[in-house]
């Protein structure tokens, strides 16, 4: 369900990475994306094992395999907070959209 509502809703993605507030203390990787009238669809969750820019190439390698495989529009913006690692690999990953920063 939520692979057919991101196919009609791709053109904002939103990530957040939580540090450490869970039971396992590993940072959480939250990747949603937001349809026109502001529901949240929940896309992926990921644990990492660290916040550094290798793990969140791994994560987001992975994010682009599932958008080709099910034929999803490359997002126009993404919404992330200021983690540098995050916003250096989506710059790698995401070259063709905007990257906007969530204070």
């Amino acid at each position: 369900m939520s692979l057919a509502l991101w196919k009609e809703h791709p053109d904002i993605l939103l990530l957040d990475c939580t540090y450490k507030t869970n039971r396992f203390n590993m940072p959480l990787l939250n990747i949603c994306s937001i349809t026109g009238n502001n529901m949240v669809i929940q896309i992926g969750l990921v644990f990492l094992s660290s916040e550094k820019e290798a793990d969140y190439n791994w994560a987001t390698r992975y994010l682009r395999e599932i958008i080709a495989e099910n034929s999803i529009q490359e997002p126009y913006s993404i919404v992330t907070d200021r983690e540098l690692a995050l916003i250096r690999s989506l710059s790698t990953s995401f070259p063709g959209s905007r990257h906007l920063l969530c204070q």
